[in-house]
């Protein structure tokens, strides 16, 4: 009987140990990002895209590993989301429609921010209409996230 009993225990405690590692995993976060569109004035105006706001609801509704903050000067991180744009170009004589979505990630550094680089998002699809920004931002979160080196604050 202690025979069966002991490797029971064993199991048990392997399994336990996976399910912690796994949620302490999950627990794991980047940072804090704070998460805006580029500004752009013309004629002295602020001219607000809708579809760069489109672009950063998506992130912020799937922000990944980083934890969304709603004040700029309590970010680790900002992304700056740069621009949405779509061309049609020709492939085996067929149109290819290829999108890019695009931000600048950039770490805080004292009081100022320090640029990481530019990341982004890119589809290329044989039907326009297939197009799903949802999912490229989603993608620019995950590129973001690998873009970082290593956890802030933990």
């Amino acid at each position: 009987m202690k025979n069966l009993f002991l490797p029971a225990i064993a199991a048990a405690a392997l399994a336990l140990g996976f399910y912690s590692s796994a949620l302490n995993a999950a627990d794991e976060t980047v940072g804090r990002l704070f998460i805006k569109t580029a500004d752009s004035t013309t004629g002295g105006q602020q001219a607000a895209d809708p579809k760069l706001a489109e672009a950063v609801t998506n992130m912020k509704a799937k922000p990944g590993k980083f934890v969304v903050v709603d004040d700029e000067s309590q970010a680790d991180f900002l992304l700056v989301v740069l621009g949405r744009k779509s061309e049609q170009r020709k492939w085996k004589k067929q149109p290819l429609y290829c999108n890019t979505l695009l931000a600048a990630l950039s770490v805080r550094n004292g009081a100022s921010w320090k640029p990481l680089g530019t990341v982004g998002s890119e589809s290329r699809l044989l039907d326009e209409s297939a197009t799903d920004w949802k999912k490229m931002a989603e993608d620019l979160i995950v590129a973001a996230e690998r873009y970082t080196k290593k956890p802030v604050g933990k």
